[in-house]
């Protein structure tokens, strides 16, 4: 059993986080952008990703940090994941995003048309999500955890869980009575931790990339 990390501590993202962030994100999610783009993308991409999501959310967004170094994150959302939509686009980061992509600073401004076909596939995916409906009625469903992500060298010591303790507590505090989240069927090292943290399977949807698991935690 790997050692816990006693000195860590939990609090919302902030600006200065992005270069890290970005690269947690690039290191948890690097296959599924490489499937996507092709290749791997610059930080930048990231980077304006999670610069959204701090925007928007604001304390949804949380780090975990040990030596004041951000080791890993959790985004949280307390409402209807609709509006983060509704938000980029109203918000305009839809148009700084095309422009940054057109000049390059995302590693490439053209991309072959299957890679836009796939683009276009996440999109199409991320909408699924969006406009699944639990079964059950008056449990605030809408409350979700969209990701979460540890450095590497950090995984299995506790980061993950404690991340997640204190997103749902946040969503407690916000009137929540229950969260969701979605898990590929072969992640297992995740699918243990949200077992763990008292998250069950409740249902499953498909997308293009497969079959998703979704977890349900009354709080």
């Amino acid at each position: 059993m790997e050692k816990l990390v006693p000195e860590l501590t939990i609090r919302s993202a902030r600006k200065e986080d992005l270069p890290v962030l970005a690269e947690i994100f690039e290191e948890g999610f690097n296959r599924e952008l490489i499937a996507v783009l092709g290749r791997t993308p610059r930080r930048k991409l990231g980077e304006d990703l999670f610069s959204f999501l701090i925007d928007i959310l604001g304390e949804e967004a949380i780090v975990a940090t040990v030596a004041d170094t951000v080791v890993g994150y959790i985004i949280i959302v307390p409402h209807n994941t609709s509006q983060l939509s509704r938000k980029f686009f109203t918000g305009g980061y839809w148009l700084k995003w095309i422009l940054s992509w057109l000049r390059g600073e995302y590693g490439f401004r053209w991309i072959p048309l299957v890679r836009v076909v796939r683009v276009v596939r996440v999109l199409r995916d991320t909408l699924i999500f969006l406009r699944y409906k639990d079964r059950e009625k008056g449990i605030g469903f809408e409350c979700r955890v969209l990701c979460i992500a540890v450095k590497r060298e950090f995984q299995g010591r506790g980061v993950g869980a404690a991340l997640i303790r204190e997103g749902v507590e946040i969503l407690k505090n916000k009137g929540a009575t229950a969260a969701r989240l979605e898990v590929r069927t072969v992640n297992l090292p995740a699918r243990r931790l949200y077992q763990k943290s008292g998250f069950c399977e409740v249902g499953k949807v498909r997308d293009s990339g497969g079959e998703w698991i979704i977890m349900k935690k009354s709080i």
